[in-house]
């Protein structure tokens, strides 16, 4: 395996946890390595430090993947890591099954970022070393997880710093444009195709959570209203905007009751722009 040696007077940062080595750094590169591959971190003494992969094109030149030797970043090796993210994520879910389950770096899987939606991964490879495991990455998530579907978001300009082109579509199984998640007792409806980033934001949780017993507005200043309408012969209470098109993005639909008071309670915790707060 080819490696990467660092400069003398760099500050050591690599030794106090983290997990990047800027191409000013380096010092030297032993071999030949290809963009992608996995190369070995030594310090100038010649000691090992790290595993990680390699671009030449990017400033961050190396991405800190373990810091024991590893040989390959294949389907073991990923499905080995998603079963450890899953359990670490159980921890603090539960039973839940809607929230982010590949954190990138904090994972030790740089570049890598993997939400679930219920039956349906939503994945996003920002890196070279990550884009060009894509094959790997999608078996083993089968292996670990079962999906029904694994969607791709990687349409972000970052990309383009590692010489990517930005790509969105299937990986594997079928992967509906809308998919319905449960947080905090309510149905939300979410966009994998084309909501921010992965369709979701699973960090601002426990945000919208806090926010409920604070609001005692309405969404009148957003000019949202409930209105009945039938839905295969049943009438159903649903939030409409001032065009009178239904509010279903991003943080709505029927939640698990038909009652009144807690379809006003989940709009006045859901729209932040009231009409007055306590």
């Amino acid at each position: 395996m080819s490696s990467v040696i660092l400069d003398r007077n760099r500050k050591k940062r690599l030794e106090q946890g983290h997990p990047w080595v800027f191409k000013s750094e380096i010092a030297a590169v032993e071999g030949e390595p290809q963009p992608g591959d996995l190369v070995s971190i030594m310090n100038h003494q010649g000691r090992f430090l790290a595993s990680g992969y390699y671009n030449p094109q990017s400033q961050i030149t190396v991405r800190t993947v373990s810091y024991q030797p590893i040989e390959n970043m294949d389907h073991p090796f990923f499905a080995a890591r998603f079963r450890e993210c899953l359990k670490h994520r159980e921890r603090f879910v539960g039973h839940e099954n809607a929230y982010r389950l590949v954190y990138g770096e904090a994972d030790f899987l740089p570049g890598l970022i993997v939400d679930r939606f219920e039956d349906v991964l939503v994945v996003q490879l920002l890196t070279l070393g990550m884009d060009l495991c894509r094959d790997a990455i999608v078996s083993a998530l089968v292996e670990v997880i079962q999906p029904k579907g694994i969607y791709e978001r990687s349409d972000v300009s970052i990309r383009e710093l590692e010489g990517l082109e930005q790509r969105t579509g299937i990986l594997y199984g079928e992967c509906p444009r809308h998919v319905t998640v449960t947080e905090n007792g309510l149905k939300i409806k979410v966009d994998i195709y084309e909501g921010q980033k992965t369709g979701y934001f699973f960090d601002q949780r426990e945000n919208r959570a806090s926010i409920k017993p604070l609001m005692t507005g309405w969404g009148g200043r957003s000019g949202i209203k409930l209105q009945e309408v039938e839905q295969d012969g049943v009438t159903k209470r649903v939030p409409v905007n001032k065009s009178g098109n239904e509010v279903t993005f991003p943080y709505w639909m029927e939640p698990p009751c038909s009652n009144v008071s807690r379809i006003q309670a989940a709009l006045r915790c859901m729209h932040a722009n009231t009409g007055r707060r306590r």
